[in-house]
């Protein structure tokens, strides 16, 4: 009887395999995405300058809220402008925060010349990381900004100098490659 049982299982998975098989022969059980992931603004940039990009996309970047949320300092308030009640916030860095109101005003008018926005500045900020016509945009900006990188002395106990290059520096080694032995 054992026999019989697994003798009509065995020709019963079959039939399903068999079935399954007919069923996505011509289909792929997985399409690619016809999109790559990298945007091609980015590939030609320095890899901390992307990734500050992407950080700000995320919701990960160097910036106070982020920074408090992982204590490493204790306040919210953007380090950037001389207003001590501005949460730094990315809608504060890109269309609200004083230090940096000609590299604003630049980067909303191309902005706006680029995606024919006639307000562009009434736009949700999210905007500026999902559309890949402006992404040369923002990272000028962002290089010309510094935002995403934690200003010297804006941390809790924090000496003077760019902390985040200082841990990568401590943890993946020197930028520059190391130099052979004997040699000065």
């Amino acid at each position: 009887m054992t026999y019989l049982k697994r003798k009509a299982t065995e020709v019963r998975s079959a039939k399903t395999a068999e079935w399954i098989t007919t069923r996505i022969r011509d289909r792929p059980a997985y399409t690619p995405p016809k999109k790559s992931g990298f945007r091609k603004a980015l590939k030609k940039e320095k890899k901390r300058l992307a990734a500050r990009f992407y950080q700000l996309n995320s919701g990960h970047a160097l910036i106070a809220p982020f920074m408090k949320r992982i204590k490493k300092t204790t306040s919210d308030l953007c380090w950037w402008c001389e207003d001590r009640r501005a949460i730094q916030t990315r809608h504060h860095l890109f269309a609200e925060c004083r230090a940096f109101g000609p590299q604003r005003k630049r980067l909303w008018k191309a902005i706006g010349d680029i995606l024919n926005w006639k307000h562009p500045k009434s736009k949700k900020i999210s905007y500026l990381f999902s559309d890949d016509r402006v992404t040369e945009e923002v990272l000028r900006f962002l290089k010309d900004t510094g935002v995403g990188k934690v200003k010297a002395g804006a941390l809790q106990g924090e000496p003077a100098g760019d902390y985040w290059a200082d841990v990568e520096l401590a943890r993946w080694g020197s930028e520059s490659e190391e130099e052979p032995a004997g040699e000065s």
